[in-house]
């Protein structure tokens, strides 16, 4: 066993320890037995047995075991005033084991208790002090001294690893929350686009279903139409679910969807698919018009995608719908308008309506209005600042 591993095991260092203060506590007995008196006997045996089960529990239990030893201390004073034992290594021992483990105010207390009894003992001493006696003690003294200062160092190394330690989990931890939050949010935003595209495509077949229902009667051209274009939206509406969900298996290497888009083909390619299921849609530009970054221009996209879905959805057979997109200098506003009977639902109970509108203008700094209009008919109108580029 390495030094190391045995550092790293502190029931067995602590036994180790224990057994050595118990065995150098004994010596006295074994080489001065016949000389000793009984009373003198108890005393070594008590502090031999004592000192090894205070230095067996100075880590685990480290303030009552400090306590615990200047009482010890005491006792040994009155006991042998006049000399030095070899079992006063415990001294050493709990000095260092209280400026490392223990309280800060009872490691001083054991510091200056241990101070103390050499401060007696070299009183004791005091009659027939020389310079030897001198040079002795001040090694003692430092001994002592240089033994607490490295237990204080070692205490101020721990706790710096501590603190480490709580630094690194608390960064840990945060990471944890930042990729849980960052899951979460991807998780809504796929759920917004998934809902964007599903009910739009369902907007649409269930239109074109009813037209060709009502139609195959009378003219089957217009009914097989109708087919077609349910199968060319269902189509577009697979592709689009699909590309949702490949983000989720691998990474594309391919980056050249995050360069600028122009998001007026996208809608434009909304309007035609809205105008071949019989509605009234237009779509105006006002300014000059720009390409966008792809993530705002896809929320542009999505929230014109929400607001004529939910348009055909409520306001009725005979509504007409207006997209208007204005570029300004530093923000583009995207408007859509209907003349239809009644306000768009707020909500879908999965917030995926106005409120998942809302969400995303504001994930680009931006802004979204809804609401019924005087005169009749529904507006939504998103502002979503941009950095101008030509």
């Amino acid at each position: 066993m390495t030094m190391e591993e045995f550092n790293r095991s502190p029931s067995l260092s602590d036994t180790a320890f224990a057994s050595f203060v118990g065995i150098t506590g004994c010596i006295p007995l074994l080489i001065s037995y016949s000389s000793l008196s009984p009373i003198q006997i108890v005393q070594l045996w008590l502090l031999s047995v004592s000192g090894a089960a205070i230095v067996s529990v100075r880590r685990s239990d480290a303030n009552p075991a400090n306590i615990i030893f200047i009482v010890y201390l005491l006792f040994r004073c009155l006991f042998y005033p006049s000399a030095l034992m070899a079992l006063d290594v415990i001294v050493l021992i709990m000095v260092y084991s209280a400026s490392v483990h223990a309280r800060l105010a009872i490691a001083i207390i054991v510091i200056l208790s241990a101070l103390g009894a050499l401060g007696l003992l070299w009183v004791q001493y005091l009659p027939r002090h020389t310079w030897q006696d001198a040079t002795f003690f001040i090694c003692l003294l430092g001994l002592v001294g240089t033994t607490a200062l490295a237990g204080l160092a070692r205490r101020s190394q721990l706790d710096q690893a501590l603190k480490f330690q709580a630094a690194q989990n608390l960064l840990q931890q945060e990471t944890i929350e930042n990729q849980h939050g960052a899951v979460v949010r991807e998780r809504t935003r796929i759920a917004r686009d998934l809902h964007d595209i599903v009910a739009h495509t369902l907007g649409v077949v269930i239109a074109q279903a009813d037209g060709g229902r009502y139609a195959g009667r009378k003219n089957p051209e217009q009914a097989l139409h109708a087919l077609d274009t349910i199968a060319d939206m269902s189509r577009a509406a697979l592709t689009d679910i699909r590309s949702i969900v490949g983000v989720l298996r691998e990474p594309s290497e391919d980056t050249s969807d995050l360069s600028p888009q122009p998001v007026t083909h996208d809608i434009d390619s909304l309007v035609s698919r809205v105008k071949e299921s019989g509605y009234n849609i237009a779509f105006i530009q006002l300014g000059s018009i720009h390409s966008l970054p792809a993530g705002i221009g896809n929320v542009l996209y999505r929230i014109c995608q929400e607001s004529v879905t939910n348009a055909m959805k409520h306001g009725g057979p005979q509504i007409s719908i207006v997209i208007k997109l204005e570029w300004h200098e530093t923000e583009v506003t995207l408007s859509v308008i209907d003349n239809g009977r009644g306000a768009s639902v707020p909500n879908d109970g999965k917030g995926n309506g106005i409120i998942g509108m809302t969400e995303r203008a504001a994930l680009f700094g931006g802004t979204l209005d809804a609401g019924a209009r005087p005169g009749g008919g529904f507006i939504v109108r998103a502002t979503i600042p941009y950095d101008r580029k030509p």
